[in-house]
């Protein structure tokens, strides 16, 4: 829960510069520990190639995990 909450921090600016380069690895981290809300943030970021390199079909993924 922490990494979401920091990588979520990172994307918004909230009490912390936006770094989405860091958001994204942050939040592969929480993604890959099966976090709902990380899953699907991580999505975002790989949808919109923000931080990480635009991957459409692993963006698919991971929304798809989110949503089970």
């Amino acid at each position: 829960e922490a990494q979401y909450k920091v990588g979520e921090a990172l994307i918004t600016g909230t009490g912390v510069a936006v770094n989405f380069v860091q958001a994204a690895k942050i939040l592969k981290s929480a993604a890959d520990s099966s976090h709902k809300k990380a899953q699907y943030l991580y999505g975002r970021l790989l949808e919109q190639g923000r931080g990480i390199k635009k991957n459409l079909s692993k963006a698919l993924k991971y929304y798809l995990s989110a949503a089970k």
